[in-house]
């Protein structure tokens, strides 16, 4: 008991107590600088995700032709969701299709929103995020009798907008850097006179 005591003590007031104490704040700040530094990856990629989502699901309707193709768009959604974003995102995709009679303001033909992933509360409340961030955001540059963007007659444009919810299941450091993401991606149809269908 009395050897304890003694080491204790010679622990406490020697320079080797110390040591250990500054080792384990240093090891204490090196995890939670990691954490930090890993969830910052974690959101920079789950938001460049989402661009390239856009980008990829904008293509891919500016070079329908056919009428058949909502099967093919949903399980490439499916496998972009799975392969991009994973489970820590609820996601929403909104593909709409923006066209300009001859002689009249551009309009949008057709807008589908049915493309959901996630938890079904949440991706209801981010389709009306993305409905209002797409009436100010690209609709008012591209549609109706103000528009900022002028297309000329007969040009059709497909544009994608990917609105995803960062979960704080799939961070670390749990809800702070979690957070909505929107990208929006405007791609001109390869053949603006044969617009597809809605999906």
């Amino acid at each position: 008991m009395v050897a304890s005591r003694k080491t204790i003590r010679s622990f406490i007031h020697g320079r080797s107590g110390s040591a250990l104490i500054e080792l384990g704040l240093a090891v204490f700040v090196m995890i939670s600088v990691f954490m930090v530094v890993f969830d910052v990856y974690a959101m920079v990629k789950s938001r460049s995700a989402s661009g390239r989502l856009a980008v990829i699901l904008s293509d891919f309707v500016a070079r329908e032709t056919g009428s058949d193709y909502g099967e093919q768009l949903d399980a490439l959604g499916q496998y972009l969701y799975e392969q991009e974003l994973g489970s820590s995102v609820d996601v929403v995709y909104v593909i709409s299709v923006v066209q300009k009679p001859p002689g009249n303001d551009a309009i949008v033909v057709w807008t589908d929103d049915t493309m959901r992933f996630g938890d079904s509360t949440r991706t209801d409340s981010l389709a009306g995020e993305c409905a209002e961030l797409g009436t100010a955001g690209w609709k008012s540059l591209l549609v109706g009798t103000d528009a900022t963007v002028p297309l000329a007659d007969g040009d059709a444009l497909v544009v994608a907008e990917v609105c995803a919810q960062l979960l704080g299941a799939g961070f670390l450091t749990s809800s702070a850097f979690t957070g909505n993401t929107y990208r929006v991606h405007v791609t001109p149809f390869r053949t603006p006179s044969q617009v597809p269908p809605s999906p």
